[in-house]
């Protein structure tokens, strides 16, 4: 009856230190880049098609360019997400160095 209670113990005080020692997930560095890049492809390709229906709906509409290229959408969601990190960073690192005072 100890024996099996000496084996409970053991695997009880493996688990407890398996749970102690936390691990690391190795993942690439430009995983993010790529998401970034998928996300921005993306966006480009639906302003293309909100300008496409935009001008379909009205074709007298003289204030809108009629047709706005990829490379340009692109260009455009680029800069918006570039900006929006930028916002990210600076309010996360406002908010660290507001809690350590």
């Amino acid at each position: 009856m100890s024996s099996k209670n000496a084996d409970w113990e053991s695997i009880l005080e493996g688990l407890e230190k398996a749970a102690d020692s936390p691990k690391k997930d190795k993942s690439s560095p430009f995983g993010g880049l790529v998401i970034y890049g998928g996300l921005v492809a993306f966006g480009a390709w639906m302003i293309m098609e909100i300008n496409s229906v935009l001008i379909s709906a009205w074709p007298n509409m003289e204030w809108m360019t009629p047709g706005i290229g990829y490379w340009d959408s692109l260009k455009v969601c680029a800069m918006l997400g570039a900006i929006g990190s930028l916002k990210a960073i600076v309010t996360t690192a406002a908010m660290v160095s507001a809690n350590r005072n």
